[in-house]
């Protein structure tokens, strides 16, 4: 029995061409008669005859395979470019994200403090100012370790505590207070790790002002 679109032969019983998919219903239909059908092959660039049950559910699942791939592949490169891309801003966000007590800057006014300080009181009251932003204060019986920053436009004097960042003292600029330390006026401020309003700082040369108290350069 032969295929009368290729001319294959086909297999006894068999419905379609194995060639071309073209039914093979009629030809058996004539062998049943017992006619012989001689079919020329014929060349065919359509492929399977429209209807040929070929099997299309391993091409169709290779495709979605494939697809599920592509999707996994994009996810797992967006999920590393993602983190790529936190771990290069991280640092620059926590920074930018970080208070003024950790971006010291040199300007006029801490120039003017740096150097060691001694209470003009005859107190053992000594502060120490250096160029990196750290500051020292010894009160006679312990040293309280903190950092300091100047605001070049208000002039305004902040300390930290080291061991709580968080713990601010403002001290206003303010030409002032000479006199009124000098003039026996001064009042000191209550240290209490919170910060405290209407303090105030001077540099007159030698000498400095801070809150109540006037101290001398060493």
């Amino acid at each position: 029995m032969f295929c009368q679109r290729c001319g294959k032969e086909a297999q006894p019983g068999a419905f379609y061409c194995g060639r071309c998919g073209a039914s093979l219903e009629n030809v058996q239909n004539s062998a049943s008669s017992g006619k012989t059908n001689y079919a020329q092959p014929v060349q065919s660039n359509s492929g399977p005859a429209q209807g040929y049950p070929y099997n299309r559910g391993a091409s169709g699942t290779a495709i979605k395979s494939k697809k599920k791939k592509i999707i996994l592949i994009s996810v797992i490169a967006a999920v590393a470019i993602i983190g790529i891309v936190c771990a290069v801003l991280e640092p620059i966000l926590v920074n930018k994200k970080s208070s003024d007590q950790n971006s010291f800057v040199r300007n006029t006014y801490t120039k003017q403090l740096e150097g060691t300080w001694v209470a003009d009181t005859g107190s053992n009251e000594k502060w120490d100012f250096f160029s990196d932003g750290k500051v020292a204060c010894y009160n006679g019986s312990k040293t309280i370790a903190m950092t300091y920053r100047v605001d070049e436009n208000s002039k305004m004097l902040s300390l930290y505590r080291q061991e709580n960042q968080n713990s601010k003292i403002n001290f206003t600029w303010d030409p002032e207070l000479k006199k009124t330390i000098e003039s026996g006026r001064g009042k000191r401020y209550a240290s209490d790790g919170k910060a405290i309003t209407a303090a105030s700082w001077y540099v007159d040369g030698n000498k400095l002002y801070l809150a109540g108290d006037s101290f001398t350069r060493k």
